[in-house]
């Protein structure tokens, strides 16, 4: 063991300190900051989005009743949709209220909502990074990016304790941020974990992911299918062992967006997460291999282009009295989390089934 000791520069004493800029992160800033509140977000990447933009997401997934196709959701999310320009001819969230969309942009999916009368919405990882800047400076929030969250302070005790001040490392060097509230959308829970917040672990935790992009191939819904009969065969031959999928889609006409890597282990363990990243590459460059041995389309395809491992939801915070009470693990001030009812604050992978598949084959398009 080694004491670290060091008086660290007060950087900023804002009214609301929101951890991490995803989709949360900016929900809850810009929610913070419309409200009156002096809002600071920090963010470790040089950009907002979370899955969208860092991890490539290509889905809205919860914005619409996937029976329907009906908006649920509005507020700042719909209107983010707006301001990125998606939809052509609306320009604003009221406009887009009465449509009905697909419930995601996975290519198969996709195509036949659209046949029944949906308008398909596909987010875009760059367009997103810039709605997203400009809604935190129209809102009034301040934004300190490529600025990681390292620890908490907290003061007292029990039921009176609270986080004083949130330690933050960025070109700066090491600094405290000493808020009046804190929204942790740091996805795992982060700030609330170190806090001393309880919270749960799952037993299956859902399966980390890399997303990857390949340039020079002509996305198509028969070609999903292609390519998931490729992978099924390879991984009963023992050529490809775990993987997902693959779900498939296109922010451009000539190139495929791909979620179909599945890596074992807890995103909150560094040694984990580090050789997921590395295995992640692996099965990445071995998938596309794959594909370019039987697939036309992808004999010229370019390589790969990853980002991050992802896999949301890995810690399950509660709204506990016992816990740092303003701290609530990304729900922004009076959006949830009663500590008086002990609710707990569900995560994506609390929505999912206990029973997970860990070894995924490919899964019928529903």
């Amino acid at each position: 063991m080694a004491t670290f000791s060091k008086t660290l520069p007060v950087l900023a004493t804002p009214d609301v300190l929101v951890c991490g800029a995803g989709c949360a992160g900016v929900g809850a800033a810009v929610a913070a900051a419309r409200n009156g509140a002096q809002t600071l977000v920090v963010e470790r990447c040089g950009f907002a989005g979370g899955f969208l933009t860092a991890v490539i997401g290509a889905g809205f997934d919860g914005l619409v009743d996937s029976r329907s196709g009906r908006v649920v959701v509005g507020g700042v999310a719909l209107e983010m949709v707006a301001r990125m320009g998606l939809v052509p001819g609306a320009t604003d969230a009221a406009q887009l209220r009465g449509m009905r969309f697909t419930r995601n942009a996975d290519l198969v999916i996709a195509a036949r909502q659209v046949a029944e009368g949906r308008t398909h919405l596909c987010s875009d990882p760059e367009k997103f990074k810039l709605a997203a800047d400009r809604i935190l400076a129209d809102g009034g929030a301040r934004v300190l990016y490529h600025t990681q969250v390292v620890d908490v302070i907290t003061a007292g005790t029990g039921t009176d304790a609270r986080i004083g001040e949130v330690v933050v490392a960025n070109k700066g060097g090491l600094g405290c941020i000493r808020p009046k509230v804190v929204v942790d959308c740091t996805g795992d829970g982060d700030v609330a974990a170190w806090a001393g917040a309880p919270f749960d672990l799952f037993e299956r935790p859902q399966p980390m992911s890399l997303h990857f992009r390949i340039g020079k191939v002509p996305a198509s819904p028969q070609l999903q299918q292609r390519c998931a009969e490729v992978l099924r065969r390879a991984h009963a031959a023992g050529r490809l062992g775990l993987y997902g999928g693959p779900w498939m889609s296109s922010f451009a006409p000539d190139e495929v967006y791909v979620n179909a890597v599945r890596l074992l282990g807890l995103g909150i363990d560094p040694e984990q997460l580090s050789r997921a990243e590395q295995q992640g590459r692996e099965d990445t460059w071995r998938i596309f291999a794959l594909w370019q041995e039987e697939l036309p389309e992808f004999r010229h395809g370019h390589g790969p282009g990853r980002r991050h491992c992802g896999s949301p939801g890995r810690r399950q915070g509660w709204g506990d009295p016992g816990g740092p009470p303003n701290s609530v693990p990304g729900t922004p001030p009076g959006a949830g989390g009663d500590p008086e009812n002990r609710r707990p604050l569900k995560t994506q992978s609390q929505e999912r089934s206990a029973d997970f598949p860990l070894d995924m084959v490919p899964a019928p398009y529903l």
